[in-house]
């Protein structure tokens, strides 16, 4: 259950087209907070959770943030970097680039390097 819920995240942002240094990475931004704040903890406590604008960036990018409060005086802090690559570098592919499933089917029909073969074969790995 809890890796379907994982994959279905995971599936759910690579679909987000987030370029790195344009709006775009605002567009990621949304979807992850919009996660959180699906999650019952944080719909219950939504002022644990929120978009920090980062001082000055002329893209009006911001840092998700969330806060689950414990009992012991430890903190945990998990970062994370989710901005990618334009997707005009699949070329033709660029359709499909944000669809995994359908760009896992794309790459079979192509020549690729042999070791990305073997991985897309395999099912083990997500392109996208």
């Amino acid at each position: 259950m809890f890796e379907e819920q994982i994959k279905s995240l995971f599936l759910r942002l690579v679909a987000v087209q987030s370029d790195t240094n344009t709006q775009r990475e605002t567009y990621i931004e949304e979807q992850i907070l919009n996660w959180i704040k699906e999650q019952p903890f944080f719909s219950e406590n939504s002022e644990l959770c929120g978009a920090y604008p980062v001082e000055n960036d002329p893209y009006h990018r911001n840092v998700i943030w969330s806060l689950v409060k414990g009992n012991g005086g430890k903190t945990v802090v998990l970062m994370h970097h989710h901005d990618a690559i334009d997707i005009e570098e699949y070329g033709k592919l660029k359709g499909v680039a944000l669809r995994s499933d359908e760009l896992a089917e794309a790459l079979l029909q192509r020549t690729i390097p042999d070791q990305a073969r073997v991985d897309l074969e395999s099912g083990e790995w997500t392109f996208g």
